[in-house]
């Protein structure tokens, strides 16, 4: 059996107030300067966010909508990655330490 990127699929039991909530502590951890709901792009659990990086960067993010507690894997010492669901940030899933690391540092653009 060959397992890709546990916590990916769809996210049961989940709420948007929860993901509302789950974005402010995302804010906080990744530095953004702003998020705004996009509830057209919803999908299967995770409620989706347009937001603005803290280099003015407009991205993506979609929250999975557990309480805070079962999606903020942040210390792989003391959590186990596997309980945890993956964020979408522009379209790639990342659990969530990671996903504060692709939303702090600058992103590549198009020359």
């Amino acid at each position: 059996m060959i397992i890709m990127n546990p916590g990916a699929g769809h996210v049961p039991d989940a709420h948007e107030k929860n993901a509302i909530a789950n974005m402010s502590q995302l804010a906080l951890d990744a530095e953004l300067r702003e998020y705004k709901r996009k509830p057209t792009d919803d999908d299967e659990g995770r409620f989706a966010f347009d937001v603005i990086d803290k280099h003015g960067v407009a991205r993506t993010v979609d929250m999975p909508g557990l309480p805070l507690e079962r999606v903020r894997y942040v210390d792989k010492a003391t959590q186990n990655i596997w309980d945890f669901p993956r964020l979408y940030v522009d379209g790639s899933s990342w659990v969530w330490m990671f996903a504060v690391r692709q939303l702090v540092a600058a992103p590549e653009r198009d020359e």
